[in-house]
């Protein structure tokens, strides 16, 4: 299964965006599915429903981490991380418009009503971004430490 399909699965599976995404490619860079889903599970919906910048995103970012970050203080070794970080947000960007959850969803997620709003659309926003994270993630990170 295609790294894109895990992240959906997921997502399906009731995780949210950041959790989706960092359990599907975080195995590769060798975290453990159950550490990658608590990790990430207070970044959904914008950070705590903060609706800040969207899970899919901060997902990314953390699996970037993972692939790329730098084991000591080297500037060089900063400097890649963040231009594919960088990358990686504006790729996202670019494709739908904002990298803030409040932006992309239109819904105001700190309040019950919001929250059934988008239960009742099925999230079909968020599981675009999902897909959408993961297919950017797909194209810029080099290859995995371990293919599972």
């Amino acid at each position: 299964m295609k790294r894109k399909e895990k992240s959906l699965a997921y997502f399906s599976e009731g995780y949210n965006c950041a959790q989706s995404i960092l359990a599907s490619f975080g195995q590769a860079f060798l975290c453990d599915e159950a550490t990658c889903l608590r990790i990430a599970s207070s970044f959904g919906a914008g950070m705590a429903r903060a609706q800040e910048v969207c899970g899919a995103v901060t997902g990314g970012l953390m699996v970037i981490g993972l692939a790329l970050g730098e084991r000591c203080a080297a500037p060089e070794d900063r400097e890649k991380i963040y231009e594919c970080a960088a990358a990686f947000m504006d790729s996202f960007q670019e494709r739908f418009g904002s990298l803030l959850c409040r932006d992309l969803l239109g819904i105001n997620l700190s309040t019950p009503e919001g929250r059934d709003r988008l239960a009742q659309r099925g999230h079909p926003g968020c599981r675009a971004y999902v897909g959408g994270a993961a297919d950017i993630l797909e194209r810029i990170l080099p290859r995995p430490c371990s293919e599972d």
